[in-house]
């Protein structure tokens, strides 16, 4: 099905002329289906048919969408992804094609080492955007024990920490800091108008520091011109990242 696809929009894409963008071979696949297997078919079986649909059309790159990175990591299983993008972007290289992971956040960063070319995040850090929550929920306790949760501030990305912080795990963090680590272009003091007003907050703090990542590869690109061997291994290690981090 998903060959098909692919090569009905390239020939889309030829019907409407050069003046049209290249498309993307899009692959769209769960986690668990990199695990090795004793019978049937598993991701790497895609791996010839997705040559052969690089034969048949033309493809500006491959893009990869992988459901379940945070499993995969918490079930100490990442390797299995790292294998078979490893695999992936062989091909990808094969082929002079770009491999880029969308929304893959500090595991698309990880996978660097695995000669991806780009990864990214949804401002809201996760998989897909949700239905908005407005307000504060509160609901639990009374009076001097009552707990206010701010779902609907979401969470912050906190770049050389590699964690997302929500509302209050931000405010211990600021009370300790008393700012964001440095990034060019990037906001780093929260003044306390923001710590009041959803819309502001989102708006200059949590979903700008999405762009965290942009710098983060900048640090990837700059190690590997010194020769440093899977620096992005080697970035997230120092971090408290709770998959990849030194408290993980």
């Amino acid at each position: 099905m998903f060959k098909d696809f692919n090569i009905a929009a390239s020939a889309i894409r030829k019907v409407l002329g050069d003046n049209t963008p290249h498309v993307y071979l899009h692959l769209y696949i769960d986690w668990k289906t990199t695990l090795p297997k004793s019978s049937g078919n598993n991701a790497s079986d895609l791996l010839p048919i997705i040559e052969e649909i690089l034969e048949q059309g033309e493809y500006a790159g491959i893009c990869l969408t992988l459901k379940g990175y945070e499993n995969a990591a918490a079930k100490d299983q990442f390797n299995y992804i790292e294998s078979f993008v490893t695999d992936l972007s062989s091909i990808a290289e094969y082929y002079f094609k770009p491999l880029i992971l969308p929304r893959s956040k500090w595991y698309g960063l990880k996978l660097m080492d695995s000669s991806i070319n780009c990864f990214g995040s949804l401002f809201n850090g996760k998989p897909k955007y949700s239905k908005r929550l407005t307000g504060f929920k509160s609901s639990e306790g009374e009076g001097e024990n009552k707990i206010e949760f701010h779902y609907n501030f979401g969470y912050t990305y906190v770049i050389n920490e590699c964690v997302e912080l929500d509302y209050d795990g931000l405010q211990r963090y600021i009370n300790r800091t008393k700012k964001l680590p440095y990034v060019n272009h990037l906001p780093n003091v929260i003044i306390d108008e923001y710590w009041k007003d959803q819309a502001k907050f989102i708006m200059n703090i949590s979903k700008p520091r999405r762009l965290s990542h942009m710098e983060e590869a900048r640090y990837i690109r700059k190690d590997v011109t010194r020769n440093i061997i899977k620096p992005a291994t080697r970035y997230l290690e120092r971090s408290s990242n709770p998959f990849f981090g030194v408290k993980s």
